[in-house]
């Protein structure tokens, strides 16, 4: 029951909290975050992130990347190929090696600081994802440049996990590279088949939801196979979303899934984010926490940033690109848990690492909103 309850508070959230961030020039997102920390442990503590909530969350940030995805243009994607991957390896590596010296600071051993440095060197954008697409912004060339860097940084997060699973002596690998080329195969095959699989449906499948209820097949089937691999669900939900752009007349599928992610399903990742934040775990910790997130933001919006002025960006664009990768979500969390599970991370640092990561997603969109009100 209580759960009924909870979707009543992220809507209200939404609904009433987002309203009063736009009058202020804030993104409405801020509101649903808000309503999370306001009803998570930090503050009232009426709610605890559990299974149920997590299981929210993954349904919201599937359908905000198949949207992404949806309202992305391959072609314009790939035509920008070459300044999200100089993005993606500035906002990679600047971090990593920042951070690595982070942990040697801490006098964690040297594989631990290493890890600590994969961690901030992920990236998730579904928050910047969603301010865009609130702003009309995704599909610009910063936009798209984002949403390149964000898909290879996503890649080259899991392949640097898995060389260093392998450098330690892992038998048991995060990913299975086989897998993963069996899934880049299907990605690539998936452009051609796609369409047949779509008319097979209006013909022979002719309900009056056939067209959205497979959409929904295809996404989730899609992040499901992504998983399997080892990679992000978050990846293949973009991708799919990419994919069936490719289909002709989605206008009526795209407002349907407008509405999906925004009314519904979107605002439950945001009050997941919120909910996790438990700034009581830190045990005064305040000044290590400082430094970290100093470091968090600052290597990301130095990082992308340069690699965004490397390929001749204007400045203003190479600064809202490195804003929008600051943020590091889901990706991290996941490998955050890679760490305490090969006890890698301490409980202690395990606290304010998550902290870190949750406060880097609240803190990207209230800087992304200076952009909008510099161009006001």
């Amino acid at each position: 029951m209580h759960y009924i309850l909870l979707l009543i508070i992220v809507w209200f959230g939404a609904l009433f909290l987002g309203k009063l961030c736009t009058r202020i020039h804030l993104p409405s997102i801020i509101g649903q975050l808000l309503a999370g920390i306001i009803v998570g442990p930090t503050l009232l503590n009426w709610f605890q992130p559990d299974k149920i909530t997590h299981l929210f969350a993954d349904l919201g940030l599937i359908v905000l990347m198949f949207l992404a995805g949806m309202t992305s243009d391959w072609r314009t994607l790939r035509k920008y190929w070459r300044a999200s991957l100089i993005t993606a390896l500035g906002g990679m590596l600047v971090p990593l090696i920042l951070l690595i010296g982070w942990g040697r600071w801490q006098h964690l051993p040297m594989n631990s600081s290493v890890f600590v440095g994969i961690i901030f060197a992920a990236t998730s954008v579904a928050v910047s994802v969603a301010v865009l697409q609130e702003w009309g912004q995704l599909k610009s060339k910063a936009g798209q440049i984002i949403l390149g860097a964000a898909v290879i940084d996503d890649l080259l997060a899991i392949l640097l996990v898995s060389v260093f699973n392998s450098l330690q002596h892992d038998g048991n690998g995060t990913v299975s590279l086989w897998w993963a080329v069996v899934y880049l195969l299907f990605i690539i095959s998936a452009f051609w088949f796609i369409k047949k699989l779509f008319r097979f449906v209006q013909k022979y499948l002719a309900l009056p939801q056939a067209v959205l209820l497979f959409s929904l097949i295809w996404c989730f089937g899609n992040a499901y196979l992504a998983e399997l691999t080892g990679l992000s669900m978050v990846f293949g939900a973009f991708i799919a979303g990419l994919i069936w752009n490719e289909l002709p007349n989605n206008q009526i599928i795209n407002e349907q899934w407008t509405a999906l992610s925004s009314g519904f399903l979107a605002p439950l990742f945001f009050l997941q984010v919120g909910l996790q934040l438990n700034l009581h775990t830190l045990n005064g910790n305040w000044i290590n926490l400082l430094i970290l997130l100093i470091l968090a933001v600052l290597t990301k919006f130095i990082g992308a940033g340069l690699g965004a002025l490397v390929v001749h960006l204007p400045w203003k664009s190479a600064g809202m690109i490195g804003v929008a990768m600051i943020s590091r979500g889901e990706m991290a969390l996941i490998l955050v848990q890679i760490g305490l599970s090969k006890q890698l991370i301490s409980g202690s640092n395990y606290a304010l690492i998550v902290a870190v990561i949750i406060l880097t997603t609240i803190i990207t969109p209230l800087l992304l909103s200076l952009f909008k009100l510099k161009s006001r």
